[in-house]
Protein backbone atom coordinates (compact mmCIF):
# COMPACT_ATOMS: atom_id res chain seq x y z
CA UNK A 1 0.00 0.00 0.00
CA UNK A 2 1.60 3.49 -0.99
CA UNK A 3 -0.19 6.61 0.22
CA UNK A 4 0.47 9.02 -2.02
CA UNK A 5 -0.48 11.92 0.18
CA UNK A 6 2.54 11.26 2.73
CA UNK A 7 4.81 8.76 0.21
CA UNK A 8 4.23 6.19 3.58
CA UNK A 9 4.00 3.26 2.35
CA UNK A 10 3.48 -0.67 4.01
CA UNK A 11 3.73 -4.32 2.89
CA UNK A 12 1.56 -7.45 4.33
CA UNK A 13 2.39 -10.76 3.97
CA UNK A 14 1.54 -14.31 5.18
CA UNK A 15 3.48 -15.32 7.96
CA UNK A 16 4.06 -19.42 9.05
CA UNK A 17 5.93 -21.00 11.82
CA UNK A 18 6.02 -22.82 14.86
CA UNK A 19 5.90 -21.09 18.54
CA UNK A 20 5.95 -23.50 21.75
CA UNK A 21 5.98 -26.44 19.43
CA UNK A 22 2.58 -25.72 17.31
CA UNK A 23 2.57 -24.22 14.26
CA UNK A 24 1.86 -20.71 14.09
CA UNK A 25 -0.10 -18.65 11.48
CA UNK A 26 -0.78 -14.94 10.69
CA UNK A 27 0.61 -12.26 8.66
CA UNK A 28 3.42 -9.15 8.97
CA UNK A 29 3.10 -5.58 7.92
CA UNK A 30 5.97 -3.18 8.12
CA UNK A 31 6.17 0.35 7.14
CA UNK A 32 8.14 2.85 5.45
CA UNK A 33 8.82 6.72 5.66
CA UNK A 34 8.72 8.87 2.37
CA UNK A 35 12.91 8.23 2.03
CA UNK A 36 11.87 4.35 2.11
CA UNK A 37 13.33 4.23 5.81
CA UNK A 38 11.76 1.70 7.72
CA UNK A 39 9.53 3.01 10.64
CA UNK A 40 7.57 -0.63 12.09
CA UNK A 41 6.95 -4.20 12.20
CA UNK A 42 3.95 -5.67 13.29
CA UNK A 43 3.75 -9.52 13.57
CA UNK A 44 0.37 -11.06 14.16
CA UNK A 45 0.14 -14.91 14.94
CA UNK A 46 -2.37 -17.15 16.06
CA UNK A 47 -2.28 -20.87 17.24
CA UNK A 48 -3.72 -23.40 18.84
CA UNK A 49 -3.56 -22.65 23.06
CA UNK A 50 -1.16 -20.80 24.69
CA UNK A 51 1.82 -19.10 23.56
CA UNK A 52 3.30 -17.44 26.18
CA UNK A 53 4.62 -17.91 29.14
CA UNK A 54 2.21 -16.94 32.20
CA UNK A 55 -0.86 -16.68 29.79
CA UNK A 56 -3.98 -18.18 31.20
CA UNK A 57 -5.04 -21.68 30.23
CA UNK A 58 -8.62 -21.88 28.68
CA UNK A 59 -8.77 -19.98 25.63
CA UNK A 60 -9.21 -22.36 22.14
CA UNK A 61 -7.08 -20.32 19.98
CA UNK A 62 -4.18 -17.47 20.89
CA UNK A 63 -3.47 -14.51 19.00
CA UNK A 64 -0.36 -12.55 19.58
CA UNK A 65 0.70 -8.72 18.12
CA UNK A 66 3.80 -8.03 18.67
CA UNK A 67 4.54 -4.07 17.29
CA UNK A 68 7.88 -3.20 17.31
CA UNK A 69 8.78 1.15 16.06
CA UNK A 70 12.23 1.44 14.08
CA UNK A 71 13.43 4.62 14.90
CA UNK A 72 17.12 4.49 14.35
CA UNK A 73 19.80 3.95 11.80
CA UNK A 74 20.48 1.09 14.34
CA UNK A 75 17.31 -0.69 14.67
CA UNK A 76 16.52 -0.43 10.68
CA UNK A 77 19.93 -2.07 10.09
CA UNK A 78 18.82 -4.60 12.60
CA UNK A 79 15.53 -5.28 10.95
CA UNK A 80 16.24 -4.69 6.94
CA UNK A 81 18.68 -7.81 7.42
CA UNK A 82 16.18 -9.81 8.70
CA UNK A 83 13.96 -8.84 6.24
CA UNK A 84 16.03 -9.20 3.65
CA UNK A 85 17.31 -12.49 4.44
CA UNK A 86 17.69 -15.41 1.98
CA UNK A 87 15.10 -17.60 3.82
CA UNK A 88 12.92 -14.96 4.54
CA UNK A 89 11.81 -13.39 8.25
CA UNK A 90 13.27 -15.73 10.76
CA UNK A 91 12.63 -14.63 14.31
CA UNK A 92 13.19 -16.55 17.75
CA UNK A 93 9.44 -16.63 18.21
CA UNK A 94 10.07 -19.32 21.50
CA UNK A 95 12.18 -16.97 22.89
CA UNK A 96 10.48 -14.15 22.50
CA UNK A 97 7.14 -15.49 23.77
CA UNK A 98 8.62 -17.19 26.14
CA UNK A 99 9.86 -14.40 27.74
CA UNK A 100 13.09 -15.23 28.38
CA UNK A 101 16.12 -12.93 27.53
CA UNK A 102 17.66 -13.54 23.56
CA UNK A 103 20.67 -15.05 23.20
CA UNK A 104 23.97 -12.87 23.70
CA UNK A 105 24.68 -13.00 20.04
CA UNK A 106 20.90 -12.36 19.04
CA UNK A 107 21.30 -8.63 17.97
CA UNK A 108 18.18 -8.57 16.61
CA UNK A 109 16.67 -10.59 19.79
CA UNK A 110 18.14 -8.00 21.89
CA UNK A 111 16.26 -4.86 20.45
CA UNK A 112 13.03 -6.73 20.17
CA UNK A 113 12.81 -7.70 23.74
CA UNK A 114 13.76 -4.25 24.48
CA UNK A 115 11.30 -2.26 22.28
CA UNK A 116 8.24 -4.61 21.35
CA UNK A 117 5.09 -4.16 22.60
CA UNK A 118 3.15 -7.83 22.85
CA UNK A 119 -0.44 -7.84 23.26
CA UNK A 120 -1.58 -11.57 23.88
CA UNK A 121 -5.83 -12.51 23.42
CA UNK A 122 -6.93 -15.83 24.07
CA UNK A 123 -10.22 -16.27 22.16
CA UNK A 124 -12.80 -19.24 22.34
CA UNK A 125 -14.07 -19.39 18.72
CA UNK A 126 -12.15 -18.94 15.75
CA UNK A 127 -9.88 -21.80 14.85
CA UNK A 128 -5.89 -20.91 14.04
CA UNK A 129 -6.76 -20.82 10.35
CA UNK A 130 -9.72 -18.56 10.31
CA UNK A 131 -7.87 -16.48 12.96
CA UNK A 132 -4.92 -15.75 10.60
CA UNK A 133 -7.21 -14.45 8.01
CA UNK A 134 -8.82 -12.12 10.25
CA UNK A 135 -4.89 -11.17 11.15
CA UNK A 136 -4.33 -10.43 7.42
CA UNK A 137 -7.49 -8.70 7.04
CA UNK A 138 -6.47 -6.34 10.04
CA UNK A 139 -2.65 -6.09 9.25
CA UNK A 140 -4.19 -5.29 5.46
CA UNK A 141 -6.51 -2.72 6.66
CA UNK A 142 -4.19 -1.29 9.49
CA UNK A 143 -7.17 -1.72 12.31
CA UNK A 144 -8.28 -4.47 14.33
CA UNK A 145 -11.75 -5.42 13.90
CA UNK A 146 -14.43 -7.24 15.79
CA UNK A 147 -14.19 -11.18 15.79
CA UNK A 148 -17.71 -12.43 14.79
CA UNK A 149 -18.31 -15.98 16.36
CA UNK A 150 -15.36 -15.07 19.10
CA UNK A 151 -15.83 -14.85 22.85
CA UNK A 152 -12.80 -13.07 24.05
CA UNK A 153 -11.35 -15.24 27.24
CA UNK A 154 -7.96 -13.62 28.25
CA UNK A 155 -6.56 -10.73 27.60
CA UNK A 156 -2.83 -9.31 28.33
CA UNK A 157 0.37 -7.41 27.54
CA UNK A 158 3.61 -7.56 27.85
CA UNK A 159 5.42 -3.99 27.89
CA UNK A 160 8.67 -3.04 26.23
CA UNK A 161 11.50 -2.91 28.45
CA UNK A 162 14.53 -0.70 27.11
CA UNK A 163 16.54 -1.69 30.17
CA UNK A 164 16.70 -5.52 29.27
CA UNK A 165 14.92 -6.64 32.74
CA UNK A 166 12.84 -9.29 32.39
CA UNK A 167 9.72 -8.92 30.51
CA UNK A 168 6.43 -10.54 31.98
CA UNK A 169 3.08 -10.68 31.16
CA UNK A 170 0.13 -8.66 32.58
CA UNK A 171 -3.23 -10.27 32.53
CA UNK A 172 -5.70 -7.16 31.62
CA UNK A 173 -9.20 -8.79 33.08
CA UNK A 174 -10.86 -5.63 32.22
CA UNK A 175 -10.63 -6.25 28.98
CA UNK A 176 -12.74 -9.48 28.82
CA UNK A 177 -16.63 -9.29 28.32
CA UNK A 178 -18.02 -10.40 31.15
Amino acid sequence: MLDTTTGTSAVTADLRGRAAGRPVAGAVRWTRDAGGGLTGLVLALAATGPLVNGQPAGAATTVVYLRVPVRTPVERALVEERLAAAGGLALDLDGLLALRPPAADDRLGGFLARAATVTVLGWDGPGPGAAAGQLRTELDDDARQLWPDARLVSAGAVAPQPTGTARVLRDDPGCVGG
